[in-house]
């Protein structure tokens, strides 16, 4: 029978698709011994029976305010408790895990050492000209901005269309402002300029991206910036750029402003009371995802063709998938983490988001590499692109399903990502049935993994001062959450990696939905009140296949493959984008990107272009520029 969730109310969007297994608790205590014995499951039967749904309501307004204070005045007293009950938080505690904890999901490379992509390697991803066209309209790549510049475009003629398009794209003036940017200085942003269209007169480019418009989620600290991480609340005033962003900067990107996201990245809407809700460029009625939401409506909507996200719970993929995007979760370890606020540092990573693969793998191979202040980062093989370029065989990849999984989701999502995987066995990729072993074991230890780590990096800080939402996941986690917990989701991070090392052995990635659903629908009430929005029953559907990636270390795309109906309650004639996830083993980010190129390719034109696209080239072929293709907004 296909799986199912089990969704119940409770204080945030992390713990909530609930996998039940109905084996005796000797059977599943067996199955977590460490390695086959006898009386022990093999990998091959170690599969859950996944339960039927139960309903779940959305919060918001007057009773999500007396929902938090009854929690945070009760502590560990009813509502908390039986929320963590309903939600399955404790199922860890009776389980009798022999492994020792895994912390870092940090997993040794095994392969050859390829060489590094180089400067010529990612001009030659770069190549092809005339961005993706969809819909007789253009998502601009990172190869146009260079062809422009070539030409003659100046970077401070594209700088000046940026922040022309940020300015209008938050024209609140019909109601419904994009806030995918919230914070854009405009001499910041000159001065960069300036300084690449030197570079390129002196034709001493840095890179590649120099001059090209990337923006970055507000978790990261990226100078002139503050780093607020989404709240009214967490004020840091950093004094150099993180790693990663340092080394974006140094290609010579044109770093935009900071985008929205969710606040602290504790739910996957990015409704956020405090910046502002972003919109789904496809419709604005709708939610972009979250918590990276505003670095995927502003790739969507044209402001930037790469945008940074951090993904410590799919918010990298979710958003990327419900905006029509390519979206990357690189390995624990690849990219650093230094001058990222640690909201969850064992589970969460940065990465790009991307309109096209390519832009998406430079994104990557500029971000990636080894920093001496993050020790995580100093094992690591080198970041290569290595078959990049080949997409129209697939002979000899072997892509992992495991079915009653791969269908617990909207059937319209599970049919488009049916038909792309049966168009990459057209080109030679095969199909091998895998199950995955403890689904429960490892969603609740993920769940229970961020929870305790997102309380702990905002334990110094009033709690008064954060939204109704996260006041009352938080209040949850304090009350409900002990250290046996966080200790036994290490055990079982332990026990996952064993079981994805056989699982690897057999396939090169695993394929799912990115997504349970497409985009939800954004009541208009709900932005209108300032206590937030929790919809626990959307949030659980939507993250019901990113767990493991976070929670094991491994890399993860999402990649656009189609379009389905939107959530009933808003536009019922309109289709919104879908998404499919592969995941690989770690380190293997070069044939997830591979994956994302062939997907790119087979998808061709029936890729569709959202309402609201701004063109930053519009008009450069006859030598003159302005901001175009964004159309009007309609309440």
């Amino acid at each position: 029978m296909p799986a199912s969730n089990e969704i119940t109310p409770e204080g945030g969007g992390y713990f909530i698709h609930s996998f039940k297994s109905r084996k005796s608790r000797r059977e599943r205590n067996d199955s977590l011994l460490p390695g086959p014995r006898q009386g022990s499951p093999t990998l091959k039967e170690r599969q859950p029976n996944l339960s039927l749904p139960t309903p779940a309501a959305s919060v918001s307004g007057l009773p999500l305010r007396l929902l938090t204070h009854l929690i945070e005045y009760l502590g560990s007293f009813g509502i908390a408790r039986k929320i963590a009950r309903d939600s399955n938080l404790f199922y860890l505690r009776d389980k009798h895990l022999l492994d020792a904890p895994t912390y870092y999901p940090l997993v040794e490379y095994e392969g050859e050492e390829e060489d590094e992509i180089g400067e010529k390697g990612l001009r030659d991803v770069a190549a092809p000209a005339g961005g993706v066209r969809v819909g007789g309209r253009v998502f601009r790549s990172v190869g146009d901005f260079v062809r422009a510049y070539e030409r003659g475009v100046s970077v401070i003629e594209v700088a000046e269309a940026v922040l022309k398009a940020i300015e209008a794209s938050n024209d609140d003036a019909n109601g419904l402002p994009l806030l995918a940017i919230i914070k854009s200085q405009r001499e910041d942003v000159l001065e960069q300029a300036r300084a690449s269209q030197e570079r390129h007169a002196a034709g001493k480019t840095l890179s590649v991206l120099d001059g090209v418009p990337v923006a970055v989620k507000d978790e990261l600290d990226t100078l002139p910036y503050e780093t607020n991480v989404g709240t009214s609340i967490i004020s840091i005033n950093p004094t150099r750029d993180a790693f990663c962003i340092s080394k974006l900067r140094q290609a010579g990107a044109l770093i935009i402003g900071k985008a929205n996201m969710h606040e602290i990245g504790l739910d996957v809407t990015n409704c956020n009371p405090t910046t502002g809700t972003a919109r789904n460029p496809y419709n604005v009625h709708h939610f972009p995802g979250g918590s990276s939401g505003g670095s995927a409506a502003a790739v969507a909507a044209g402001l930037c063709p790469i945008a940074v996200g951090c993904d410590g719970g799919g918010s990298i993929r979710i958003p990327a998938a419900y905006c029509g995007l390519f979206g990357l979760k690189p390995t624990t370890g690849r990219i650093s983490e230094t001058g990222a606020f640690p909201l969850a540092p064992t589970v969460a990573v940065a990465g790009p988001i991307a309109a096209t693969a390519a832009d998406l793998a430079i994104g990557y191979a500029l971000m990636a590499g080894p920093d001496s202040e993050d020790v995580n980062t100093i094992r690591q093989p080198v970041a290569h692109l290595k078959g990049f370029a080949e997409v129209s065989s697939l002979k000899g990849l072997k892509i992992g399903v495991y079915t009653p999984y791969f269908e617990d989701a909207d059937p319209a999502i599970v049919k488009a990502c049916r038909e792309m995987l049966a168009e990459l066995v057209t080109r030679g990729a095969e199909i091998i049935e895998v199950p995955i072993p403890d689904l429960e074991l490892l969603r609740v230890a993920h769940s229970d993994t961020i929870a305790c780590e997102m309380l702990a990096s905002t334990s110094g800080f009033p709690r008064s001062g954060f939204s109704y939402p996260t006041r009352t996941g938080l209040a949850v986690f304090e009350s409900q959450l002990t250290s046996t917990d966080y200790i036994q989701a290490a055990r079982a991070k332990t026990r996952g990696i064993a079981s994805l090392r056989e699982i690897f052995a057999k396939v090169d990635v695993i394929a799912t939905p990115s997504t349970g659903i497409t985009a939800p629908y954004i009541p208009p009430a709900v932005v209108k009140a300032a206590a937030g929005f929790s919809d626990y029953t959307t949030s659980g559907k939507a993250m019901r296949f990113i767990f493991i990636a976070n929670l094991l270390g491994i890399p993860a795309v999402t990649v656009p493959v189609g379009y389905g109906p939107a959530d009933p309650r808003g536009d019922s004639s309109a289709e919104l984008p879908i998404g499919l996830q592969f995941q690989a083993k770690w380190w293997d980010e070069a044939t997830l990107l591979r994956l994302a190129h062939a997907c790119e390719d087979a998808l061709g034109a029936k890729r569709r272009a959202p309402k609201v696209l701004y063109d930053l080239l519009a008009g450069t072929e006859k030598g003159k520029l302005a901001v175009a293709g964004a159309e009007a907004v309609v309440a």
